[in-house]
């Protein structure tokens, strides 16, 4: 008699780059026991997952959808030239149409970010499965980079 959760947990439930967009995933939660069925599917997180990210627990399932990864990587600082004195923002749409010049960048410096989360199922007798889950994202810093340059060509 067991309950097992599926996919396995040998590779991340979500695999994106942050440019990536709907991602869905789903952990089903089975017993090998038609008369003892799953009845409850719980979830929980050490950290918080992406703030765009939903959770639908409907027994025997789990499903997430994440419909972006942006601001997963926020910029550490964008220094830029106004009225002959440096000043500095963290978002793009924050630098001022009348900055004279963008004088340094500074992305956030992560690679990748793990998310983890915990899945846990219960059958009606009592049985449980439990397995951690990964969400796992990588930085696409061509985004940056291209926005800088657009940043620089407009105030030449």
């Amino acid at each position: 008699m067991a309950v097992t959760l599926s996919p396995a947990t040998d590779l991340p439930l979500i695999l994106a780059q942050e440019h990536e967009v709907s991602q869905i995933a789903t952990v089903t939660a089975a017993s090998d026991l038609p008369e003892d069925p799953v009845t409850e599917v719980t979830w929980s997180a050490p950290e918080p997952l992406p703030p765009q990210c939903t959770v639908v627990v409907a027994v025997p399932s789990l499903t997430l959808t994440i419909p972006h990864f942006a601001d997963l990587f926020p910029i550490r600082e964008i220094r830029f030239l106004r009225a002959g004195e440096i000043a500095s923002c963290t978002r793009w749409v924050d630098l001022p149409a009348d900055a004279e010049d963008v004088v340094a960048y500074r992305p956030d410096t992560r690679s990748m970010r793990d998310f983890a989360f915990r899945v846990a199922a219960k059958t009606q007798a009592g049985l449980t499965a439990a397995a951690t889950y990964v969400i796992r994202v990588y930085a696409n810093y061509s985004l940056g980079r291209d926005t800088l340059q657009e940043a620089i060509d407009a105030r030449r």
